[in-house]
């Protein structure tokens, strides 16, 4: 088949072998007889077909040999054994896809569920480190009976920290 589009008279010639073959529907039928009434080129053009027609009739009928009937049921076979492996193929693509589509979804899943766990479970970490310096001297604290005490005790210098002490 060429790439060129069908011409016209390739698709009136379809239409004449198929009025020939009385393969035509009733109305597109009776169409064609008008314009064959109206057109001398296209009852010209029938008749051409008509004869050519006449002729294959003519020729004696080829009878297939064992041979033949064996290698096309062969090919048949052979054709459909390559469609089958080829929709196999697809099939198992299409498998494989899914599972490697799941298998993200599902680990996309873990890794958020993870970062949000771990952000839950630092959370009272991080307020446990802000407080240490306060927790760290809990004792010191326990005895004092107002804030402003300890502010001015800071202000003059008393709270210095000690090696290791975190600030």
């Amino acid at each position: 088949m060429s790439d060129n589009p069908t011409r016209p008279n390739e698709i009136l010639d379809e239409e004449l072998i198929a009025y020939l073959d009385g393969e035509l529907a009733a109305d597109e039928a009776r169409r064609l007889e008008r314009r064959l009434g109206d057109e001398p080129a296209l009852r010209a053009r029938l008749r051409e077909l008509q004869s050519t027609w006449d002729m294959l009739d003519a020729l004696p009928k080829a009878r297939p040999t064992l041979a033949f009937t064996t290698s096309t049921l062969s090919m048949v076979a052979v054709t459909a054994e390559a469609d089958i492996r080829q929709a196999e193929k697809a099939i198992n693509l299409t498998t494989v896809a899914w599972w490697v589509a799941g298998g993200a979804l599902a680990l996309s899943a873990a890794a958020v569920a993870f970062v949000l766990t771990q952000t839950q479970m630092e959370r009272p970490n991080r307020e446990l480190a802000q407080d240490l310096p306060v927790i760290e001297r809990l004792d010191q604290y326990r005895y004092v009976d107002n804030l402003d005490f300890l502010q001015r005790l800071e202000r003059e210098g008393l709270f210095v920290p000690e090696e290791g002490d975190a600030l």
